[in-house]
């Protein structure tokens, strides 16, 4: 189960399909979770599961620098 809260909070589009996808990942232990504490994805699954490039990727850079 996913839990999208808060429910106030539009979730519009596929911005959270892979950060989804990893902490699906991470939870059934096909990834050390440890490993992922401090990375930023960005990117959306295609319906056949491959990673779309997405626009916008550097100032979502720079504001993990803040």
């Amino acid at each position: 189960m996913v839990n999208l809260a808060p429910a106030q909070l539009k979730k519009v589009g596929a911005g959270f399909d892979l950060p989804i996808a990893v902490a699906l990942l991470a939870a059934m232990r096909h990834c050390p979770a440890e490993r992922l504490k401090d990375c930023l994805f960005a990117g959306e699954l295609s319906l056949e599961g491959s990673l779309q490039s997405v626009r916008g990727v550097l100032p979502m850079a720079l504001m993990t620098r803040r």
